[in-house]
C-alpha cells in the first residue's frame, strides 16, 4: 500500500516538475484558477433577495398560519401561490 502511495507522489512529482519546466503549460496551470476566482467571486452569491415559493397548508393550524405570515413578512420570500388539495385533486391559485 505504500508503495503505490509513493508511486504516486513520484509521478506528480514527475509531471509538476514537467509542466513548470515549459513556460506554456505555466500559464494553463496557473491563469484558469485566477480567472475561475476572480469570474465566480462576483457572480456567486448567497445572498438571499427574492425567493419564490408556493404554500400547500393541510394543518390550518396557528402555528401553520404564523410560519406562513413570518415567511411572508421576512422579505426575503415572495409568495408565489397557495396550494389547496381537494379531494382527488390539487389546485394552485396564484
Amino acid at each position: 500500500m505504500k508503495e503505490s502511495f509513493f508511486r504516486i507522489i513520484a509521478l506528480i512529482r514527475k509531471e509538476l516538475l514537467a509542466m513548470f519546466k515549459d513556460p506554456k503549460s505555466r500559464v494553463v496551470l496557473v491563469l484558469p484558477p485566477i480567472l475561475q476566482c476572480l469570474i465566480f467571486g462576483y457572480a456567486a452569491s448567497y445572498d438571499l433577495n427574492n425567493v419564490p415559493y408556493a404554500v400547500l397548508d393541510h394543518d390550518h393550524s396557528a402555528a401553520s398560519i404564523e410560519l406562513a405570515a413570518k415567511l411572508d413578512g421576512s422579505g426575503t420570500f415572495s409568495r408565489v401561490a397557495t396550494a389547496a388539495a381537494d379531494i382527488g385533486h390539487r389546485t394552485v391559485h396564484k
